[in-house]
């Protein structure tokens, strides 16, 4: 897998966010200041990840939830900056899940849209769904 590749991958892996527990990660964070995002008051954040490339995180003034993120991410050896919107929050065991998440690039009408119908917290699981196929060694 290439560098950029792994590095997201393990970003991606961190299901609690970058901000859970940033200190203990390595992480750095300053706060940039108050902004408007999609008619609403936000807080806008930079974060460094360790090792990592600095990206801006706006979080909603009044929830805290995460309503954008912006990043550069190295695609096909150009580099694009990236912004993905949450929204459509809901509660599901005590948490809030976005249900709406567009991905593109800045500037560029085309989206990815993820629509969650769904969420289940701790649902129970087959172990024989985590063993490899057979004849695949």
């Amino acid at each position: 897998m290439p560098p950029e590749s792994a590095r997201l991958a393990l970003e991606q892996a961190d299901i609690g966010g970058p901000l859970l527990g940033w200190k203990e990660k390595g992480h750095a964070v300053e706060l940039v200041g108050r902004t408007a995002e999609g008619g609403r008051e936000t807080w806008k954040l930079t974060l460094t990840p360790k090792g990592g490339t600095p990206r801006h995180l706006y979080l909603d003034a009044q929830s805290y939830l995460l309503v954008r993120t912006e990043a550069s991410r190295d695609v096909a050896g150009r580099t694009i900056e990236a912004e993905t919107t949450f929204a459509d929050y809901r509660e599901v065991g005590g948490l809030r899940f976005a249900h709406s998440i567009e991905i593109g690039a800045k500037g560029r009408p085309r989206r990815i849209s993820v629509l969650v119908e769904k969420v289940e917290i701790d649902p129970l699981l087959d172990d024989a769904r985590f063993r490899v196929p057979a004849g695949s060694r």
